[in-house]
């Protein structure tokens, strides 16, 4: 999805929920690109565990809330990946800051929109 997207002309952020660098290649392998690419950015979106609860208790259970959480330690990070703290921002305010975070953001076609963003 994120890939046809692409080749329509749009800037694409990708949601995912995985910690491992073999998950994001995954993610980015069917758009041919990798974590290195000048076209990739990345940032953490981060919570304190009761906001992830509040947020996700809807889909998932509170165990697997907890382990998703506990992974964020160990897991994968870029070296340019900046921490976007979410806890109280609405949607539109993480999206912004994301995207001011990202290559997206520094170029002068994205400046006026957001891009398409895709959970994944």
């Amino acid at each position: 999805m994120a890939n046809e997207e692409i080749v329509a002309g749009y800037d694409v952020i990708v949601v995912e929920a995985f910690c491992d660098r073999s998950h994001l290649e995954w993610v980015l392998g069917p758009m041919s690109l990798k974590l290195k690419s000048p076209e990739v950015g990345a940032a953490w979106l981060e919570c304190d565990l009761g906001t992830s609860m509040a947020r996700k208790a809807h889909a998932l259970s509170r165990e697997v809330i907890q382990f998703q959480h506990q992974r964020r330690e160990s897991r994968f990070r870029l070296s340019t990946e900046p921490v976007v703290r979410t806890d109280a921002l609405a949607v539109e305010q993480v999206a912004r800051r994301v995207l001011a975070a990202t290559p997206f953001g520094r170029s002068q076609r994205s400046s006026s929109c957001l891009p398409l963003i895709l959970p994944w």
